[in-house]
């Protein structure tokens, strides 16, 4: 079975404040007499579910098109987390068995909202239980891995700065906490700070 965890690319789609609205064009039309249809599309590179690259914060790092795809495809676990506060501790999930992490919250119930202040995220301690832990993959369902409140992105930047790739909005809703195999992958974009990404889940 293939599960498709991406979120559909579409006109006023949920996006970051300030990012790129989406935009889609139909420049050759078949019903205008055009020999073929064609579109253009306008988006952030943070756009959907999406892949942060190590160059979303350190110029000269790493690129969306230059990650592994070893980190990207791979076993993986979905885990299911009932938070009662924002910020996710290594309290909140249970045994860890796998090097790449998906975390279900109380963010897919509220897919459809803006991206406001109040989302479940990944707290400072978490990201540095998940280092140790030797994670080298951790996705979620909500439009950031951490606060809006933390504007230097220190979750950012222990998560990438250990290597860890970061996948945000993801669409978890109906996945079943468990083993998967995942396949992420970004749009090969030289140097990006990040990059849309179709990620499916196979069992």
């Amino acid at each position: 079975m293939i599960i498709d965890v991406s979120r559909p690319l579409k006109p006023g789609m949920r996006i970051w404040p300030g990012d790129p609205e989406f935009e889609s064009e139909l420049v050759q039309s078949l019903a205008k007499g055009d020999p073929a249809a064609v579109s253009r599309i306008g988006l952030g590179t943070h756009t959907g579910t999406h892949v942060d690259a190590p160059a979303h914060l350190w110029s000269g790092a790493l690129g969306a098109g230059e990650l592994e795809l070893e980190r990207l495809v791979g076993p993986c676990q979905v885990i299911h987390v009932a938070a009662g506060g924002n910020e996710l501790t290594s309290a909140d999930l249970g045994p860890i068995s796998s090097p790449r992490l998906l975390l279900r919250t109380p963010n897919s119930d509220r897919a459809d909202l803006p991206a406001g202040p109040n989302y479940t995220c990944v707290g400072k301690e978490l990201a540095r239980f998940l280092i140790a832990a030797g994670v080298i993959l951790v996705g979620i369902d909500g439009p950031s891995i951490e606060s809006a409140a933390d504007g230097g992105l220190a979750v950012h930047r222990l998560l990438l700065g250990a290597g860890v790739v970061i996948v945000e909005e993801l669409d978890l809703r109906g996945v079943a906490p468990g083993f998967y195999q995942l396949a992420c992958l970004p749009l090969r974009i030289p140097g990006a700070d990040g990059a849309p990404a179709r990620a499916v889940l196979t069992s």
